[in-house]
């Protein structure tokens, strides 16, 4: 009897149809990762349960067959995390072709295995959940999306009533890129348990989070846009599309002063900056901690070269009428675990407030 499953049929799940899961003989599975589009600069979508019901670790023989020749060598690893661990381990993978290729052990029970380490949609809400109704942090309910997904705005605040430069971040535009969940609790996390966590803003500043702009594509497991034949949010703002006119209705509130997207590519060793002016730029990593320790540089793009930096999205939007200081941040996984990403936030909100 076969005690050894795998599937993706769940929130944030990828692939979801069990077609694309097939198993050879007991311990060996063959994956077929989806992408709505097929856009092979997107398609970094993997997460997968493994459920062992024997009473001993089982290697599990993975070929993942991605059908992307292009960035294939970017996925040279994949994360897992039993249900009883606290943070994430990242295994090497073997690439050859589209597809990849390696070894994992399984202890028994469940463990997620994820090309990030997950952050899905039931995720999201239990944090918004666990933040408090008192206090400076305030919850507002932006709306529901298409599928019935909740769209929350967090606000953080004093009481100072001297004017205060509003920040804007937004995470998860696109639905694979987990990082910037985790970016954004570390801000949520640090104004929740800090007993001082203005000294460093000297009480001018006000703060503003979306932590998942795109619940359905992370629900639905997707790699880019907002639904199956939705939009990307990064690129294109719709009246149309529900997701993009609530976001938009929101920052027309909000008339933020900086305006800045979370993002991970696939690159190794940089962490990117895109749409700030050389001398903000230069100013945001002077400010900010080295992040040799992770292995990676500072990669500001000033020039088009691997992605447009002309202003686009809702960042031509703010910057077009509310004059905002723009900014998109590539922070990939690689040598950084959980706790590394959270901190990451406070420090992009500090050096943010430098430039």
């Amino acid at each position: 009897m076969v005690k050894i499953k795998i599937s993706g049929n769940f929130d944030g799940g990828n692939p979801k149809d069990p077609n694309s899961i097939i198993q050879g003989d007991s311990d060996t599975f063959n994956i077929y990762p989806y992408s709505e589009d097929n856009d092979p600069n997107y398609k970094f979508r993997l997460d997968v349960q493994a459920n062992n019901d024997v009473r001993e670790t089982k290697r599990l023989h993975l070929f993942i067959e991605w059908k992307e020749p292009q960035f294939n060598h970017l996925r040279n690893y994949i994360y897992a995390k039993h249900e009883e661990e606290v943070d994430w381990t990242l295994y090497p993978m073997s690439v050859e072709d589209t597809g990849t290729w390696g070894d994992i052990d399984v202890e028994p029970g469940i463990t997620h295995l994820c090309m990030h380490p997950k952050y899905n949609y039931q995720d999201y809400i239990n944090f918004i959940n666990k933040i408090p109704s008192n206090g400076i942090i305030k919850k507002e309910l932006i709306g529901k999306t298409p599928e019935g997904h909740d769209l929350w705005l967090l606000k953080i605040s004093n009481e100072n009533p001297v004017p205060k430069k509003k920040i804007l971040f937004v995470s998860r535009i696109h639905p694979y890129e987990t990082s910037g969940s985790y970016c954004a609790e570390g801000i949520i996390d640090h104004f929740m348990n800090n007993l001082s966590p203005f000294t460093f803003f000297n009480s001018q500043i006000k703060i503003f989070l979306i932590p998942m702009a795109n619940p359905d594509g992370v629900y639905n497991g997707l790699c880019k846009l907002s639904a199956q034949d939705g939009i990307d949010l990064s690129k294109r703002i719709s009246d149309t599309d529900s997701t993009s006119r609530m976001i938009k209705g929101a920052i027309d509130k909000i008339e933020p002063d900086i305006y800045c997207e979370f993002h991970n590519w696939m690159l190794r060793d940089y962490d990117g900056i895109y749409f700030l002016n050389w001398l903000q730029a230069k100013r945001f990593i002077r400010n900010s901690p080295s992040q040799e320790q992770y292995k990676k540089t500072w990669k500001p793009f000033f020039r088009k070269k691997i992605f447009s930096i002309i202003h686009h999205g809702f960042k031509k939007y703010c910057k077009e009428k509310f004059g905002s200081i723009c900014v998109s941040l590539e922070y990939p996984w690689h040598y950084r675990k959980v706790a590394d990403m959270k901190r990451l936030g406070v420090d992009t909100l500090k050096a943010l407030t430098k430039i």
